[in-house]
């Protein structure tokens, strides 16, 4: 498609969507508009021994038996939690279980090496 500056018009603009800041710019060629959305990037929230410990003593089963916890799971263990968990959703938590499996499993079995 060629296009001269003089039909192109790029605007900027950002939205708060749940309190979360979105940016966007979109670009018009003629009659057609493209929106380009662009990721904020997300801090990281350390985890603290407070909700480590609340996690591990929920879900010591799912990680020795190496079974990823669902939604559901997840929900109880943050109500269970009481305040410790509140600044976490359930799929930080899965996330997190799931890390610590895969992190139990690459300690346990070693890489085979290829000779």
């Amino acid at each position: 498609m060629h296009c001269t500056r003089s039909l192109l018009k790029c605007c900027s603009q950002e939205l708060i969507l749940h309190s979360c800041v979105v940016r966007f710019n979109f670009r018009k060629f003629g009659k057609i508009t493209i929106i380009f959305f662009f990721a904020e990037a997300s801090t990281r929230t350390q985890w603290t021994e407070d909700e480590k410990e609340a996690v591990f003593n929920y879900f010591s089963h799912h990680i020795k038996k190496g079974r990823i916890p669902g939604k559901v799971d997840c929900e109880k263990c943050i109500d269970k939690a009481g305040g410790s968990l509140q600044r976490r959703d359930w799929k930080a938590v899965k996330y997190y279980v799931k890390n610590q499996i895969d992190k139990r499993n690459k300690v346990l079995v070693p890489k085979s090496t290829n000779q």
